[in-house]
């Protein structure tokens, strides 16, 4: 008996409903598989309405992620984008017991619900993106200490004047790279209007007077703020980095009188 084009196209979306959902056994693999040389659509369509439908079903009741975790899968992200790496197949066995939402899943499946939520993700995904201009800073510093194998990273400690209490975090720098960036938690904000942070780098090849300027930045919440470092020249061998208050934009040469924070590397030897 010949299956019909109707009964073949329930069959199909059933089949990817499952795979989305809860994974498909051998057989089912393998009947998917023969339906969808048959199809011209877009196979992995279900698997996107899964996730999309997934974050409607919760109702808002959605965990913030770590932001560690956020930058290692933006950094494995671009490398499958690179072709650096290659995304290991979705495992086919089926789940002894099938989730409780699942009859959910199906439905709305059927019902064109799915493909709807995932077009209004995509949607939002795409104007995200062109909102870009590039990496995060905390994905450009993963990437970093992925990278420079010459990495060192220094504690913030407390500096002589106006010390930040309670402030943490660190200095991540790579000598070859001539790249770095801060990390701070628990800093107190600044009014960009009032005054600005800025960093100095102190080179041993260079007068202590006039150290290296950092770059000014700003600190708008007491979470975690991650801000690269920009030197306008080389710097050949760093012995302090040094966080001071300035007027705003900066200034070319600090009178060191609100110094916050201070990271010294340690000495080798």
């Amino acid at each position: 008996m010949t299956t019909s084009p109707t009964n073949q196209t329930d069959r199909l979306l059933d089949l990817l409903a499952d795979r989305a959902v809860q994974g498909l056994s051998p057989r089912e693999a393998a009947e998917l598989d023969s339906l969808l040389r048959g199809e011209s659509g877009e196979d992995a369509s279900f698997d996107l309405s899964a996730a999309a439908a997934n974050l409607a079903l919760l109702g808002g009741r959605i965990e913030p992620m770590p932001a560690s975790l956020r930058q290692e899968l933006a950094a494995l992200g671009r490398d499958w984008a690179s072709g650096q790496i290659s995304p290991k197949p979705a495992g086919n066995a089926r789940a002894s017991s099938k989730p409780a939402n699942a009859d959910r899943w199906k439905f709305a499946a059927t019902t064109g619900w799915l493909a709807a939520a995932a077009a209004l993700v995509l949607a939002f995904a795409g104007w995200w993106m062109q909102g870009r201009s590039g990496p995060t800073p905390g994905e450009s510093l993963l990437a970093l200490r992925r990278l420079a194998p010459d990495l060192v990273s220094i504690r913030w400690a407390p500096g002589p004047s106006e010390a930040r209490e309670g402030a943490t975090g660190e200095v991540v720098w790579s000598p070859s790279r001539q790249e770095g960036f801060m990390v701070f938690q628990n800093m107190k904000p600044n009014d960009p209007y009032v005054e600005q942070y800025q960093l100095w780098v102190f080179d041993s090849k260079r007068d202590e007077r006039f150290p290296v300027d950092g770059g000014v930045f700003n600190i708008s919440s007491t979470g975690e703020t991650i801000v690269a470092i920009r030197t306008a020249v080389r710097v050949e061998d760093a012995t302090l980095f040094a966080v001071t208050i300035e007027r705003p934009g900066g200034v070319v040469v600090s009178d060191r009188s609100r110094l916050p924070l201070l990271a010294q590397p340690k000495k080798e030897g």
